[in-house]
């Protein structure tokens, strides 16, 4: 599975594959849509965010209801609330704007950092637009949470395990996605010292909330965390939520069924991707490895009942790698098309809410077109390329030799 970099030619595509332009248009992104939810008060989560600093300090309870700041409770882990800390300080109108900025900056610099020409970055730049418009809306932390997967795949490879380990715990202590960073374990040669440090990091930020509340405090908020995330789990799996816009949603919602379970799509996903490494030889082609860190952008969000349509900024990425590595064809061509569709169209916003009760799994269409990429990752992992392919000339003279040795 080889990846095909994207060179230019043509004046106007050379224009806009420039890494700056993408740029540009994304931090106007960031602006534009920052100033819209300030000037209609629609900025609840960047307000859920905002305030998990000053609870944690007061030792107040981080995962209940406070109608009288914010609307819905919080589901990130005790340690985002120091993440979040400097922008509690700001006055909303800046604080917004440098939340989407500073989310769009992170992802966009971790897409710099990869393994591919300029111009191929600015490609994954332009294809992830659509969904960064959805996330700034609802001024996620998604692209950072994405970014973070990224980061950990780009250190493993410039061989710095003890910054990767720590993208990994962290991004795990946040939203819990970050751990499927482990996938890199053996794309490094010190995997010893890569564990090692997988351990410091997580009793390191594990306990650095303490220094800002007490043990006690800390500890509870982990309990209150685990049940939060749980209670969710259940609401989430309702044909009717916006959420669960996972493979397993869409079968609940295909069927009308809630009560299919998760458990037999995880272990057949961990099945498939594990056969990867099936390859052992490969581990340290950049090839394989793009491969793999697109899977492992893909897989956490179609296996997630949390998963919404703006969640999907992380998995674009991966999207995006499948499409230069995968041949031009039926499939190739079936897939972009839906996949361009769920981008463009989100019927799910647009359709009254009596049309998407009446057809529940429109609500999770999104994940078809990224669950058919992750597939045909895994398949063009264990694919051998044509043009490595022997003639058939060559594999009768193979044949006859092994006869020949046998008798």
């Amino acid at each position: 599975m080889e990846i095909r970099e994207i060179n230019t030619k043509n004046k106007t595509l050379s224009f806009l594959l420039q890494p700056k332009i993408v740029l540009i248009t994304w931090i106007l992104v960031a602006v534009i849509f920052a100033i819209q939810g300030l000037i209609t008060f629609r900025y609840n989560n960047y307000l859920i965010f905002k305030y998990c600093f000053p609870h944690l300090i007061h030792q107040l309870p981080l995962y209940v209801h406070y109608p009288a700041e914010y609307g819905d409770v919080s589901h990130y882990g005790p340690v985002f609330s120091i993440l979040i800390a400097p922008f509690y300080f700001l006055p909303d109108w800046i604080g917004l704007p440098a939340w989407d900025i500073v989310n769009a900056l992170v992802l966009w610099w971790a897409i710099l950092c990869l393994p591919l020409n300029k111009q191929t970055q600015a490609f994954f730049g332009w294809l992830a637009l659509p969904v960064l418009i959805a996330s700034t809306l609802s001024e996620q932390f998604n692209p950072i949470a994405g970014a973070f997967i990224i980061f950990s795949f780009v250190l493993i490879r410039k061989d710095k395990p003890a910054w990767s380990a720590l993208l990994i715990v962290l991004g795990t202590l946040i939203k819990l996605y970050g751990i499927v960073g482990l996938a890199f374990f053996f794309f490094t040669k010190k995997k010893r010292l890569f564990v090692s440090y997988l351990f410091l990091w997580l009793a390191i930020l594990f306990i650095l909330p303490v220094a800002f509340s007490s043990m006690h405090y800390v500890l509870r908020s982990y309990q209150d965390w685990f049940h939060v995330l749980i209670a969710k789990n259940a609401v989430n799996t309702s044909l009717f939520t916006s959420q669960d816009v996972s493979v397993m949603g869409f079968t609940r919602r295909l069927f009308s069924d809630p009560a299919i379970p998760d458990f037999p799509f995880l272990i057949m996903a961990v099945i498939l991707f594990a056969t990867a490494y099936l390859h052992n030889k490969k581990f340290f082609d950049r090839d394989f490895q793009l491969a793999v860190l697109a899977a492992v952008l893909i897989a956490p969000v179609i296996l997630s009942t949390s998963s919404e349509d703006v969640t999907y900024i992380i998995a674009v990425t991966g999207a995006g790698i499948w499409l230069l590595m995968s041949r031009n064809g039926w499939y190739r061509n079936f897939v972009l098309a839906l996949l361009l569709f769920v981008m463009m169209i989100p019927l799910w916003t647009m359709l009254p809410e009596r049309i998407l009760d009446l057809y529940p799994v429109i609500r999770s269409i999104k994940a078809v077109p990224y669950t058919l990429i992750w597939l045909g990752i895994l398949y063009g992992i264990h694919r051998v390329p044509n043009e490595k392919r022997l003639p058939v000339t060559d594999k009768k003279v193979i044949v006859r030799k092994v006869y020949q040795h046998i008798h």
